[in-house]
């Protein structure tokens, strides 16, 4: 909720999000999200959005494919304009060994022109705009990790957590 002098701002967001292990390495990651945004005030205005993403992960010994998807989708922003931002889908593969990982993964593979449209109205003024970002293109990459590991170790397996406790904070012994 937002009010400015006679302007007011509502939005009721809704989520709902999931994970589910459907097999024995295979994860899907879900959320649904309803959006609904209104103006009163100079401008009357307003707008219900629907968003959708899904998230897969599958592991198998040292490797992990990822799949995701995000839905097109069109939303009223907090200063009066509408931005429909397109579908965004990818993958990637992922081995990793000790201290190394390697990925190789690819965003929107089969669309080449993606852009996030930006359109306003009123009756004195009208702005449309399509914002090109190379980000969101056609693109591949590939990433070499390696972490470094020093510092001081811990084992936890071999602490005793007392549950027993009226403090909100839980010792370790």
């Amino acid at each position: 909720f937002y009010s400015h002098s006679n302007e007011t701002i509502r939005q009721h967001i809704g989520v709902i999000s999931g994970t589910w292990n459907t097999a024995k390495n295979l994860f899907i990651k879900t959320e649904i999200a309803l959006i609904n945004t209104n103006f009163r005030g100079t401008v009357k205005d307003s707008h219900t959005t629907f968003r959708t993403t899904v998230d897969a992960n599958y592991s198998w010994k040292n490797f992990m494919l990822n799949l995701f998807a995000k839905a097109k989708e069109k939303q009223l922003t907090n200063s009066y304009i509408y931005e429909q931002h397109y579908t965004q889908y990818g993958g990637s593969i992922r081995w990793s060994n000790n201290n190394w990982h390697l990925e190789i993964g690819t965003n929107n593979p089969f669309t080449n022109n993606n852009y996030i449209e930006k359109t306003y109205a009123s009756p004195a003024y009208t702005y449309d705009n399509r914002i090109h970002s190379k980000t969101f293109q056609q693109t591949g990459y590939l990433k070499l990790i390696y972490r470094f590991s020093f510092g001081k170790k811990y084992n936890i397996e071999n602490k005793n957590i007392n549950t027993h406790s009226d403090s909100a904070i839980m010792k370790a012994e």
